[in-house]
């Protein structure tokens, strides 16, 4: 984010930079009024009307851009007008048509309520919230991506953005399920790059809660995709298409009430290509994954996939590559129940990732492309464990003489009252405060309860 940010902030330099709402009170009339290269900045509030990029290589961008202050992402916030996207790439946009900063919500259409890209347009989108989306009564045609739509070689990059609570619930003309990709549809040779990427909350009447891949392809990499529900593919529906997934999480996806139901955590349909690495699934509804009708390449390394082979269905044309390096163990995420997918300090996901991610022949003592930020091995997850200065070898030995005793409990008091900075070990429950409830816990270890 930094490289990109100071990327943009040299653009502005150079650039023409057209200000909403003081040079023009809509950011159309702004759009329009740009040339490539140029900067549209946009300052918070709430704008209800849907634009379009018409070909443009524009950066179009909330106050965010100045201090990375995620408060103008909430405020400033676009409404679109119904039937159609609130923001379109149709005229083969690049990746430098940016869209930066906002909150894009409400927004009611046929295909990408929020954003649809068509026609070979690659844009990127950075740093937004995408929620609240819904796709419209569409009987005759399949319904898509209620949070983003792509199609027709379109090659989006999606980046530190939220997808929550898009929805596409749309039924046929006999009451059937017709609707894909509650929160992002890619269809017809697309190719969508996901990273720092959160699918929350999305739900779909036929495919791909999450996300719905057609005939397409997609890399999601620290990316998390939960509580999403569909009835063939509670997180992600993929159809002839390759889908690479790394370091990321699927978690509690689910059917809710639906009368069939395939795959909670993904559903494959047709000939798919399919790599999963570094990834947690975990706590998926019925199974974490789910093929048929066609012939599937499966590979899963580095893994934490709950109930391991038992929870994936494949059929006889299916070829599944299971490693011995996966896990099947409890990640022990800090709290799951408030959707706090962290790892805590003995989860056996640390230092479990693959040693040599790039595959370059040389691992991550010597590689840094192959270490977490605090320079160890990858965890697997969306989410390492930072082992730099907090790291704790025996939590509740804060003395560290080996022994959980009185003396940890003393100790600890003073960390809470700041009388000590020696404090890595004194947070048992992981949740970034240490209080009365880690000296709770530490009783509890003493008496070995």
């Amino acid at each position: 984010m930094k490289r990109i940010t100071i990327f943009l902030l040299i653009g502005i330099t150079y650039a023409t930079v057209i200000n909403i709402p003081i040079d023009y009170s809509t950011i159309q009339e702004g759009i329009n009024a740009s040339a490539d290269g140029d900067t549209v900045i946009v300052a918070p509030g709430i704008y209800n009307e849907s634009i379009n990029f018409i070909g443009k290589n524009i950066l179009v961008t909330s106050n965010y851009i100045f201090d990375e202050d995620s408060t103008f992402i909430e405020s400033t916030v676009l409404r679109g007008e119904s039937w159609i996207s609130t923001v379109t790439f149709e005229n083969g946009e690049t990746s430098n048509a940016i869209l930066s900063g906002f909150t894009i919500k409400d927004g009611f259409a046929l295909f990408g309520a929020g954003i649809s890209c068509t026609n070979n347009s690659s844009p990127s989108l950075l740093n937004l919230i995408i929620k609240d989306n819904e796709i419209l009564t569409n009987p005759d045609l399949l319904a898509q991506g209620a949070g983003l739509f792509c199609e027709n070689h379109s090659s989006p990059i999606v980046q530190n953005t939220i997808f929550d609570h898009n929805w596409c619930t749309v039924s046929g003309p006999w009451n059937e399920p017709t609707c894909f990709g509650g929160a992002i549809c890619l269809t017809d040779s697309s190719n969508a790059v996901f990273v720092d990427v959160v699918i929350k909350n999305n739900s779909a009447n036929y495919g791909g809660g999450g996300i719905s891949i057609f005939n397409s392809a997609a890399s999601l990499i620290n990316t998390q995709i939960y509580n999403n529900s569909a009835p063939l593919g509670g997180g992600i529906h993929v159809d002839s298409s390759e889908l690479l997934i790394v370091n990321s999480n699927i978690i509690e996806n689910n059917f809710e009430n639906y009368p069939w139901q395939l795959g909670g955590g993904l559903a494959g349909y047709g000939d798919n290509s399919i790599y999963f690495i570094n990834t947690i699934m975990w706590d998926n509804y019925q199974s974490n994954m789910q093929f048929f009708e066609g012939s599937n390449d499966i590979l899963i390394e580095y893994s934490d996939i709950e109930l391991e082979i038992e929870s994936i269905f494949i059929s006889d044309s299916d070829v599944l590559v299971y490693s011995d390096n996966n896990l099947s163990s409890d990640p022990l995420f800090t709290d799951p129940e408030n959707n706090e997918y962290n790892l805590q300090f003995n989860s056996p996901c640390i230092d479990s990732g693959d040693p040599d991610l790039d595959d370059d022949g040389i691992t991550w003592e010597n590689d840094h492309d192959d270490q977490d930020p605090d320079g160890t091995r990858m965890d697997i997850g969306a989410f390492y464990f930072d082992q730099t200065g907090g790291y704790c070898p025996d939590q509740g030995d804060v003395s560290g003489d080996g022994i959980v005793d009185v003396i940890d409990i003393v100790q600890t008091v003073e960390c809470i009252l700041n009388k000590t900075n020696d404090c890595s070990c004194a947070d048992l429950d992981a949740n970034g405060t240490i209080d009365v409830i880690d000296i709770v816990m530490m009783v509890e270890l003493i008496l070995g309860s």
